[in-house]
């Protein structure tokens, strides 16, 4: 199994293993997402870019979010801690990551907060870093999973705000 980049072994991610398993081809790119959201990060020179795909992209990461959201509320509500909750907040955690780079047609490159350079991107929500370095210190507590929704709605909104403005550029 090929070994995961250094850049992305930091906690809460990958703190239980360093390689990622190599998929099928043929796999749907939703299911790739499913399983490891920065596969095609890992692989070094992917044939598929879903960063220059956001169109496509974009939409299927938010429609896992929330799937993942629909879970992790039924989690919170019965109050039930487990390690399946755990690992769904890491991978939204994580979906959410992809969604902020590939909304500006940036591969993710680290997963280490200092080093993201998200000030430097334009599609974001607003203190997008300070609000990301809360959820991932205290990503097991209820008002960190409140902030993901926060961050995913924000993003949402300005990826298709800025989609509208460009298309409305191009069409003049």
């Amino acid at each position: 199994m090929p070994n995961i980049p250094s850049t992305f072994l930091n906690k809460p991610f990958f703190t239980e293993r360093n390689t990622f398993e190599k998929l099928p081809d043929s796999l749907p790119v939703k299911e790739i997402f499913k399983k490891e959201p920065l596969y095609y990060e890992f692989q070094g020179a992917p044939q598929y870019l879903p960063w220059n795909n956001t169109d496509e992209t974009f939409p299927l990461i938010i429609s896992l979010w929330k799937g993942n959201l629909q879970i992790l509320k039924i989690s919170y509500d019965t109050r039930q801690k487990n390690r399946d909750r755990e690992e769904l907040l890491i991978h939204s955690i994580t979906l959410f990551v992809c969604g902020l780079f590939w909304a500006n047609n940036k591969p993710v490159q680290t997963l280490k907060l200092d080093d993201m350079n998200i000030s430097s991107l334009p599609i974001k929500p607003i203190n997008c870093e300070e609000r990301l370095g809360f959820v991932l210190n205290y990503y097991q507590k209820y008002h960190a999973f409140v902030q993901l929704q926060q961050l995913f709605s924000e993003l949402e909104k300005v990826y298709f705000k800025h989609k509208a403005i460009k298309s409305l550029n191009e069409r003049k």
